[in-house]
Formats: structure tokens, C-alpha cells, sequence
């Protein structure tokens, strides 16, 4: 059985032979997928929105104090 398990193993050197087999895939992918994102956001019309809504307080009437002689 030790010998099943360690045939079914990867080891460290194996994950880096397969980095390196794939290293432009794995470079160019991203940044291609980043350059056509650039573009699209160029080639987009600029808009901008913008609204606002406020709630004003209700104006408090000063209260009258009559002054008693």
C-alpha cells in the first residue's frame, strides 16, 4: 500500500514542471483579459448620473414670550 500512496503523490518538482511548461498561458492569459478590459472601458461612452435627495428639517416657529409689566 505505501508504494499506491506514494505513486499518487505530487511532489513539489512536479507542480513546478507543469508552472513552467504553462508560464506564458498562465502570464498572457491575465494580462490579455486586462488589456481587453482597458479597451472596453475606453471604447464606452462617458456618462455620469448623479442624485441627490435631502430632508430638510421642519422649521421650528420661535415661541412669543410676553414680557409681564
Amino acid at each position: 500500500m505505501d508504494v499506491e500512496a506514494q505513486e499518487a503523490e505530487i511532489s513539489l518538482l512536479d507542480l513546478l514542471v507543469v508552472v513552467a511548461e504553462n508560464i506564458k498561458l498562465l502570464l498572457l492569459g491575465p494580462l490579455l483579459a486586462g488589456l481587453v478590459a482597458l479597451g472596453i472601458g475606453y471604447a464606452l461612452p462617458q456618462s455620469y448620473v448623479s442624485q441627490a435627495i435631502l430632508l430638510l428639517p421642519r422649521p421650528t416657529r420661535p415661541t412669543r414670550r410676553r414680557l409681564r409689566p
